[in-house]
């Protein structure tokens, strides 16, 4: 079973410093640090963190269409292949596919004002 064992300071340039999650099994033989993308806040980010656990966990393989709270994804799809550029590459998805979702939805508060 995937779970978060901590965080790390990651350093992404002169002032850009982050407070990144974590991410382990036993079955894998590494930790893998699961990237916080630019401008995305830490709600979005432990949720998507928590995401990623929960499909990491569930094996999942085929098309996705997860609810998890209010971060919601949609047809998230390829072969999850557990591997550290493959976990951050679905992390990116998840974070991408969320801010996404985040700017419709305020777009139709704005249009229904």
């Amino acid at each position: 079973m995937w779970k978060v064992v901590g965080r790390e300071k990651q350093c992404y340039g002169m002032s850009d410093f982050r407070d990144e999650y974590v991410i382990a099994s036993p079955s894998f033989p590494c930790r893998v640090t699961v990237e916080e993308p630019y401008g995305c806040t830490s709600d979005e980010y432990e949720k998507a963190v928590n995401c990623l656990i929960k499909l990491l966990n569930q094996g999942k393989q085929e098309d996705l269409d997860l609810d998890y709270e209010d971060l919601r994804i949609r047809e998230l799809r390829g072969k999850l292949k557990v591997n550290d550029d493959n976990v951050t590459k679905l992390a990116n998805v998840c974070f991408d596919q969320t801010r996404q979702i985040y700017e419709l939805e305020n777009k139709l508060k704005e249009l229904e004002r």
